[in-house]
């Protein structure tokens, strides 16, 4: 817990400048950035990522009483509420050359993006501190060291980024991590699904619900070839209109040598058909850089095209590509960060909510290691 601290001008909590940074399963609250931006985070760098971290009660003079992020960021599966700034008192973000995508989380008056919502997150009791979410399934309770049975749940169970690893939350656990610091532990709050709690584990039920039925199927689906462990998938998403653009690696970190598998995947989030007028991408585009320095790239006519013509709200189009770490010239690459960029291309696109070429990368960075 990161809490009640007080910077001059700006990152009252934590303040980090030009660095490529993770911030996970954090409490930041009551802390104050005096005269500009950050009350409880001010982060600028490349390929920073902000996840599973419950942020209230903080406050800035200027914008981002609770987040103020610059550069390339992405803010993920978090909760952001009771933070106060004359503007943007959630998260502000600026720096117009980097990408700052916030999806999956609460984040209070609302922000474009993926799986975001502004509601009341629920907390046990915020004025002692605990900001367990309420369940009628169970939450935990540090005072007693037991699960508490709630007359409400949080609408931050089971609301994390889908992709996401569920890490060690308890079971039922809806097959989906939760919002918040807790999400991903041993102390995330239990999934509700309207009926007595279920206590018996049956092969096959992944989300918890005592029922093996299409819904198991469909998380399995989604996480389909993750290897699990200590390897979490690694990955980034922008939402332009009603479409998300998602791109992913298998982890973050790789010994040299290593194959890095890499999913690229456009979602409409729209509650109506986009239809493309080709019906089919045409090309799909990866590439990797150092610094500003292209190491790899592959522009590749894909044959036969991906064919989805009209894709139904909610459905998603995806393409993978492994690379050998060799570069252009077929040179093994050297240990380093480097950023990896990929997109479809397609002709244009049909719907009320967004127009032209589907043509929008997204970024993760990949640390290789000797």
């Amino acid at each position: 817990m990161i809490s009640d601290n007080t910077a001059a001008i700006s990152g009252g909590g934590i303040g980090l400048y030009n660095c490529t940074m993770r911030i996970e399963n954090c409490i930041i609250i009551g802390n104050t950035a005096e005269r500009y931006y950050g009350g409880g985070i001010y982060l600028t760098g490349r390929w920073s990522r902000v996840s599973n971290c419950t942020i209230v009660g903080n406050s800035a003079g200027r914008e981002g009483g609770g987040v103020r992020v610059e550069g390339d960021v992405a803010v993920t599966n978090c909760i952001m509420r009771d933070n106060t700034s004359p503007t943007n008192p959630g998260i502000s973000s600026g720096d117009s050359s980097g990408t700052v995508t916030v999806s999956y989380s609460n984040v209070e008056e609302g922000y474009t993006g993926a799986g975001n919502i502004d509601n009341d997150p629920c907390f046990a009791d915020p004025c002692k501190a605990d900001y367990h979410l309420k369940s009628q399934s169970g939450r935990w309770e540090p005072a007693s060291q037991a699960w508490i049975i709630d007359d409400l749940t949080s609408p931050c169970i089971d609301a994390g980024d889908p992709m996401a690893p569920i890490g060690a939350e308890p079971f039922p656990n809806g097959g989906r991590i939760n919002m918040g610091a807790y999400g991903g532990t041993t102390e995330a709050s239990k999934s509700y699904f309207g009926e007595l709690l279920c206590e018996t584990i049956v092969a096959g039920d992944i989300n918890g619900d005592c029922s093996v039925n299409f819904l198991d199927i469909r998380i399995m689906a989604l996480h389909w070839l993750w290897l699990g462990g200590n390897t979490p998938v690694n990955s980034n998403s922008i939402v332009k209109g009603c479409i998300e653009y998602y791109m992913q690696t298998d982890k973050s970190v790789y010994r040299l040598g290593e194959n890095v598998e890499m999913l690229y995947r456009v979602t409409n989030l729209g509650d109506e058909d986009v239809t493309f007028r080709f019906g089919n991408l045409q090309q799909c585009y990866f590439e990797v850089n150092e610094g500003e320095t292209l190491v790899w790239g592959w522009p590749k006519q894909v044959n036969p095209a991906i064919s989805f013509g009209t894709l139904p709200p909610g459905e998603s189009v995806s393409y993978y590509k492994l690379w050998s770490m060799l570069s252009d010239s077929g040179v093994l690459i050297i240990p380093g960060i480097y950023c990896v960029s990929g997109e479809l291309i397609s002709a244009s696109v049909e719907a009320s909510c967004t127009d032209g070429v589907l043509r929008d990368p997204v970024s993760v960075a990949i640390e290789v290691i000797p």
